[in-house]
């Protein structure tokens, strides 16, 4: 998706800042696997990531309004953006077992109007932090739509292995 390069930081409605580094934690914390967690606690979690996504929704949708209606691009944003507001009003589950699976669906949906909001800033699949000094390591193709650019933190890329692959691609 093409994103602006802004460097200010993305506002609110109210015309606030985002706090991104705390929206971050929460998506980490809730895509952390934790057995002992108790159901009030995975409560807690979505209903912040709720909150969160409820603030970033509305700069997702006008990030999604400013590419061509239309495009590829387009049409997968405002499908994943529809995906994520359903699952934004679903209920959550009565037990613990039921409740994770859908924080963890709620951090990835949430993540991803981060970056939307913030296009500086990308998921890290290895440690579940969201970014800002990332590196797309690999591209995933498709048979069918678009593929996928997978993001990496400094952190976490594999350092030295990335770089000769792209050097052997361009050669």
């Amino acid at each position: 998706m093409t994103q602006a390069t802004d460097t200010t930081p993305a506002q609110g409605p109210s015309g606030d800042p985002i706090d991104a580094d705390t929206i971050s934690r929460t998506i980490r914390d809730a895509l952390t696997e934790d057995p002992t967690r108790t159901h009030d606690d995975l409560i807690g979690l979505g209903v912040s990531l709720r909150g969160h996504m409820q603030l970033l929704f509305p700069i997702a949708e006008q990030a999604v309004d400013k590419l061509w209606h239309g495009s590829v691009q387009w049409y997968d944003a405002r499908t994943r953006l529809d995906y994520i507001r359903r699952h934004m009003d679903e209920a959550l589950g009565v037990t613990a077992d039921s409740v994770r699976p859908m924080v963890a669906r709620l951090a990835r949906g949430c993540a991803w109007l981060l970056e939307q909001a913030e296009p500086r800033r990308r998921l890290c699949p290895r440690c579940r932090e969201v970014k800002i000094s990332t590196r797309m390591v690999d591209a995933v193709e498709s048979g069918s739509g678009a593929g996928a650019n997978i993001y990496a933190c400094r952190d976490c890329q594999p350092h030295g292995q990335w770089d000769e692959e792209i050097a052997q691609k361009g050669a």
